[in-house]
């Protein structure tokens, strides 16, 4: 039967902001578009298509296509401005502190279509918070060199109009006035509500007040008038970085013995073990600290020590055939009182009787004369107890289960950081490789004793599916060990026979992906075969041998028809789709008709299975010419043959069977391509996307007119099955290396040509972009890290990690028309 980790929500202490200091050179901004003579001609078709490649996580190494739909849009037969912060420098560097001199940098864009004269308010109308403003200076033409100095409070504006698409740096340097820790620092510099940095605070028609960064008209009054914009750019008063400890709870299942009556005498043996980190998650710049302990009673007694806890799981009772071991200098502690919070639990080192204790705990407790003082010692960074041969161990068993219940385990940990006066618990939950209950480089929340309780609850906390602490989420992840029932079989994914699905073990899943989607095209194909490799077992809670084990698929409206379970529609399965099944030397090739499966070949059959035997067997789908980033459910069934219509399967003679489902994909990363179009001020919104952001049926119902802007949005979404709630043992399908081409000059698309690139308005939170002034070559590698303004024609999106089953994201980016 399959593991599954236990989740578990965990306490990570809140770090004060950390001040890096940062000055954005002009080099990072274009300083001038160039002036095209005409705009794009009216009836211009604008095409513009999206390709991809991605890879399996489980087979590195081959890309596989995905293609987007084109869109098509017909260019129609003009002031703009934005302002936003630009960096901030603190002149002694190191985090900002009271009397120090900082200069905060704003970039003041025109993005109208005329060279317009900006206007920038003095320092009697500019507002700050915590600093008080010693000069305003400007960079006229944004090449690094500021050289123009604002007479104090007077404000100022420019004489040279600044060109279409040109911008100005403003920097305001003041000295901080702030002395609290964590107290804000800030410039606003314009006065556009709701000043908050927003897309309403940007491009708006002025109101000609002096507290606002405004265009000056220097010709004929531009159709939409003046227009302003601000920008709020601000920090904290910092403090000296935080000394943090970490933790890193670890629980396996050690062993599994099944008794002769699966749901009363199983033995389940746990290991756990604590990590002590060297370096911070990524993404965080704390110092790491010594772990010392907390608070807890003892024999009735308060101690401090590190504590590593678990409460004994529902449906089982502590063991004491077996004694629990530690590693030295730690003891073993119990506790009788009811779970809850494990700080403020009872522990004896005593052993009360089995059928009372409701947790086993372990604590460090160091000699005396050794490091250790009286509060039974320290961890420093890179303490483990990983390289003990036991660890920790303890052993509980079944007890008044269900048939086919599940024994669900998370384990915690508790102490503090050596020299934190304020006591702050250091607390992390089991099932995963993060410290601190971290969640990648976002920190866990704080301990919180009413809801952290230790208790299992795989729907609300996931499970460790692989029972090797690589669970993923916030919190910690459930460790879930199935318990079969005597006379079963199982039937699930390689080296998961007793995985469990969404709904039960009845609809397990292994998703895989053919690798040969074609490139450029999103149409229909023939795909090669697609093979997966299952795994049957007799479980080991089974005292005899299973006899005349068939293997063969089935319709989903089969095995709909025989249990419970997310097995989809017969129409999910195209008509002229062949699955093989081969174990060993036996193969047996079935073809699907559209409502069940036929086959002239003799089944593949296990004479005899005897218990905890599995073996291991392949399914090749053979799909017929279909559409691409599609999922095909095939369901494998498993079952004793009773003889009455040798290898045909029924449910009600034949009661013992189990199935699992191979979901074949075409792909399954899938791209839509849509747009909006904008006025020229890149606010208003003249036709919006889609209200579904995977709807690939748009149609420009608006005609964009020359130096209006076409923004285009394109959904990356992972379509494959996720493995929800208590499910454990699937196979997901996982996106790596996702990199999204957005080519303009490549065929069909034409967009580089008609349009114009806004800069730095590319954006995907979830990837890095790459410009390309050239046509994009295959190979990776190339572009420009900084884009590059009016000459970019294409862009590459790398996408960031893993995209997981139903994630998606969206990268973004404007066009202006020419």
């Amino acid at each position: 039967m399959s593991t599954t980790r236990h989740s578990n929500r965990s306490f990570h202490p809140s770090y004060p902001a950390l001040i890096s200091t940062a000055l954005l050179t002009g080099g990072l901004f274009q300083l001038a578009l160039p002036v095209l003579a005409i705009g794009a001609p009216a009836g211009t078709q604008i095409n513009n298509r999206a390709t991809a490649t991605y890879e399996d996580s489980t087979n590195p190494g081959v890309q596989i296509n995905t293609t987007s739909n084109t869109v098509t849009i017909t260019v129609a037969e003009v002031a703009g401005l934005t302002n936003v912060p630009a960096g901030i420098l603190d002149a002694n560097g190191g985090s900002v502190s009271t009397g120090d001199t900082v200069s905060f940098d704003f970039l003041v864009t025109n993005v109208g279509n005329d060279a317009t004269n900006l206007f920038i308010p003095g320092s009697n109308n500019i507002t700050t918070q915590g600093l008080t403003i010693t000069t305003i200076q400007a960079d006229l033409d944004n090449n690094g060199t500021f050289e123009t100095t604002f007479t104090p409070g007077t404000d100022f504006t420019t004489t040279t109009p600044i060109a279409a698409d040109a911008s100005i740096r403003v920097r305001v340097t003041g000295t901080v006035t702030a002395n609290t820790a964590g107290a804000p620092v800030s410039v606003r510099l314009g006065d556009t509500p709701p000043n908050d940095n927003s897309a309403a605070t940007q491009n708006q028609a002025s109101t000609g007040v002096n507290t606002d960064v405004r265009t000056v008209n220097t010709g004929a009054t531009p159709v939409n008038g003046q227009r302003e914009a601000s920008a709020l750019n601000a920090t904290t008063l910092g403090i000296a970085v935080t000394t943090q400890a970490l933790a890193t709870v670890l629980k396996t299942m050690a062993t599994y013995s099944p008794g002769g009556t699966a749901t009363t005498d199983d033995q389940v043996t746990y290991r756990l073990d604590l990590r002590i980190p060297s370096s911070p998650p990524p993404g965080n710049s704390f110092t790491v600290g010594t772990l010392e302990g907390t608070a807890i009673t003892v024999n009735g007694n308060t101690v401090t020590r590190i504590l590593v806890s678990d409460v004994i799981p529902a449906g089982t009772v502590f063991d004491p055939g077996f004694t629990p071991v530690a590693p030295p200098n730690w003891q073993v502690v119990y506790s009788t009182t009811a779970p809850g919070n494990a700080i403020a639990a009872q522990w004896q080192t005593a052993q009360p009787a089995a059928a009372t204790i409701r947790r086993v705990g372990f604590i460090l407790n160091l000699p005396a004369g050794t490091a250790a003082d009286a509060n039974g010692g320290t961890l420093p960074p890179g303490s483990t107890t990983e390289t003990d041969a036991n660890g920790f161990r303890f052993r509980v068993v079944t007890t008044n289960l269900t048939t086919g219940g599940q024994v669900a385990n998370i384990a915690q940990a508790f102490g503090e950081t050596q020299g934190d006066a304020a006591n702050t618990i250091v607390y992390d939950e089991s099932g995963d490789q993060n410290p601190n209950n971290f969640d990648g480089s976002a920190p866990g929340a704080a301990f919180n004793p009413v809801t952290d309780t230790g208790v299992a609850n795989p729907t609300t906390q996931g499970t460790d599916n692989s029972n090797n602490n690589t669970g993923q989420g916030a919190g910690g992840e459930d460790n879930v060990v199935v318990i079969s029932p005597p006379g079963s079989i199982l039937n699930g994914p390689q080296g998961q026979p007793g995985a469990t699905g969404p709904t039960n073990q009845q609809d397990d899943f292994t998703n895989k992906t053919a690798t040969d989607t074609p490139a450029g095209n999103a149409g229909t194909y023939d795909p090669a075969p697609i093979v997966f490799t299952n795994t049957v077992q007799n479980p080991p809670s089974n005292t005899s041998n299973l006899s005349n084990v068939v293997l063969k698929p089935i319709a989903p409206g089969e095995a709909a028809a025989a249990t419970a379970g997310g097995f989809g529609a017969n129409t999910d399965l195209p008509a002229g789709t062949t699955v093989t099944i081969t174990l060993g030397a036996q193969t047996a090739t079935y073809t699907y008709n559209g409502t069940t499966f036929t086959t002239t070949d003799a089944p593949v059959t296990i004479a005899t299975l005897a218990p905890g035997v599995s073996q291991n067997y392949t399914v090749a789908v053979n799909l017929p010419t279909v559409g691409q980033t599609t999922a095909f459910p095939v369901p494998i069934v498993s079952f004793i043959d009773s003889g009455i219509n040798p290898g045909q399967f029924d449910p009600a003679s034949e009661p013992v069977f189990n199935l699992t489902i191979d979901r074949a994909y075409t792909g399954f990363v899938r791209l839509v391509k849509q747009f909006r179009i904008l006025a020229a001020d890149g606010v208003t919104v003249l036709q919006d996307f889609p209200a579904n952001p995977l709807d690939a049926t748009q149609v420009a119902t608006v005609q964009p007119q020359p130096n209006q802007i076409i923004q285009y949005r394109i959904t990356y979404v992972n379509i494959s099955t996720a493995s929800t709630g208590a499910a454990s043992g699937n196979v997901l399908l996982n996106a790596n290396n996702l990199v999204i081409t957005e080519d303009g000059t490549a065929a069909p698309n034409n967009w580089a040509q008609f349009t114009i690139n806004i800069t730095n308005s590319a954006a995907d939170p979830g990837g890095v972009i790459t410009y390309f002034t050239a046509p994009i070559p295959a190979a990776p590698g190339g572009g420009n890290a900084v884009d590059p303004g009016a000459a970019t024609t294409g862009y590459r999106d790398s996408v960031s990690g893993t995209l997981a089953p139903g994630a998606s994201g969206q990268f973004t980016f404007r066009r202006r028309v020419n």
